[in-house]
């Protein structure tokens, strides 16, 4: 596929985290993400439904993390075009 559009609502510390879990809620992590778009050979990554909490400094801070896991990483925006 040219373009895999996926859920990454949370960091995997988040998703994690022994304080307040987010396990079990529907949504996932950057990092299975990125894991995923590796694995099925995608030629792009988009990142969508964002954290409500997380402003746009932490989204764009997630997405500098992950790019390192998969280059052609980009977060959904609105008003996003993407020709294929």
């Amino acid at each position: 596929a040219d373009v895999l559009i996926h859920d990454g609502q949370y960091l995997e510390k988040e998703y994690s985290s022994a304080k307040s879990s987010r396990k079990g809620w529907g949504h996932s992590t950057v990092e299975r993400a990125a894991e995923v778009a590796r694995k099925s050979g995608v030629k792009q990554l988009v990142l969508f439904h964002h954290d409500p909490a997380h402003n746009d400094t932490m989204l764009k801070r997630m997405e500098q993390l992950i790019r390192p896991r998969f280059h052609a990483t980009i977060l959904a925006h609105e008003g996003l075009q993407i020709a294929i």
